[in-house]
């Protein structure tokens, strides 16, 4: 006699008060709707019941079934039903062999192909299907098996699109839009040949972030669209600043644009990040340049910023035994720069006036005497 196994574990969770040592002492089970064909059985007072239990099934009917038990505890109380589904499949013995195979589009069971087949336990299907007449679109593939018993499968579906001759297709437009503004998209028709660059056609003027994406899709002859590409970009960044200096304090403004991360060389050494830094100086001419960046895009500007004043100068001292070269540094210097050395009442003019660099001008001073 076939025999069907449950085991099914119930545990009742203890609460203190009224559900202390409420333990299970019988329990019923029942087949789909048979309440009043159900079984009754006792057990000893437990509070965790693992249960196994042989059922006999050969009188039941092949198919889907529902399998109910619930338990009683020591107040008389039931528990809810725990229902599960199971199902019985035929009796198979012997040879099992797939003999036959039948097929079909869609819902067009009437016009199933069936085939016949050398027995086999596995079957590999290879055949090939004249979908000719099939219209282009979404179809489904049914295929069932039957086996010398004559019990047929169960239905394998797949769903699969026909499309269209594309042989000697072309495309004959495309369309993108930026940032999935689709309203605004733009379209283009392609006139032939079919070779073409489509981001030299592809205006990003009007984003106005760093970082942006494009959505892109083909139009062919018959008229379908292809899927669409959708691909992130980034503006190439502008670096640019401007300035304005006080007696030694400067303010920076960032005009960049595009632009994710900044950096800032103020040619005195130091560096910072700040969008739009204020920085002190002491008397020079300083190259100041702006690094900004986004993705893999870098670009960088720079200005020379002049602090007028005198920083240093060297040699500081001369004797009376001849000419004495001064260099001095700081901001403002030209080569018309007057410098004159003063002793009391006393002036010396300097002479042969150099501008060397910016902020570098050497002076000559004739100290015989």
């Amino acid at each position: 006699m076939k025999q069907l196994y449950f085991y099914i574990i119930l545990f009742l969770f203890v609460f203190e008060g009224l559900f202390a040592q409420n333990n299970i002492v019988g329990y019923e089970y029942w087949l789909d709707g048979a309440y009043a064909d159900k079984q009754s059985l006792q057990v000893s007072p437990v509070e965790n019941f693992q249960w196994q239990a042989t059922i006999p099934y050969s009188d039941l009917a092949n198919g889907l079934h529902v399998f109910n038990t619930r338990f009683k505890d020591k107040n008389g109380y039931w528990s809810s039903t725990v229902s599960s589904y199971f199902y019985k499949m035929p009796t198979v013995g012997g040879d099992n062999s797939i003999i036959e195979y039948e097929y079909w589009l869609d819902d067009t069971y009437s016009a199933a192909v069936k085939e016949s087949v050398t027995a086999s336990s596995v079957l590999q299907l290879s055949q090939l299907m004249d979908f000719g007449k099939l219209s282009n679109g979404l179809h489904q593939l049914n295929i069932r098996f039957r086996d010398k018993s004559g019990q047929w499968s169960s239905t394998l579906s797949r769903y699969f699109h026909k499309l269209p001759d594309l042989s000697q297709n072309k495309i004959i437009a495309y369309e993108y839009w930026l940032n999935g503004d689709y309203e605004n998209k733009v379209s283009t028709a392609v006139q032939t040949p079919q070779t073409f660059i489509v981001l030299d056609s592809i205006d990003a003027s009007r984003v106005t972030e760093p970082k942006n994406s494009i959505s892109l899709r083909f139009k062919d002859e018959a008229g379908q669209w292809s899927s669409v590409v959708t691909s992130d970009f980034y503006r190439p960044a502008e670096a640019g600043f401007t300035y304005i200096a006080g007696l030694s304090d400067v303010a920076f403004t960032n005009t960049s644009r595009f632009a994710d991360t900044c950096e800032w060389d103020f040619g005195d050494g130091k560096t910072g990040h700040q969008i739009n830094p204020k920085h002190t100086y002491e008397p020079g001419v300083y190259r100041v340049k702006l690094t900004v960046e986004n993705g893999n895009n870098i670009d960088s500007a720079i200005h020379y910023v002049e602090i007028k004043g005198i920083r240093t100068l060297s040699s500081n001292r001369g004797g009376n035994a001849g000419i004495a070269t001064v260099t001095f540094y700081g901001g403002g210097l030209t080569g018309n720069t007057q410098v004159i050395l003063t002793n009391g009442g006393n002036q010396i003019s300097g002479e042969n006036v150099r501008l060397l660099t910016n902020g570098e001008l050497e002076v000559e001073f004739n100290l015989i005497g």
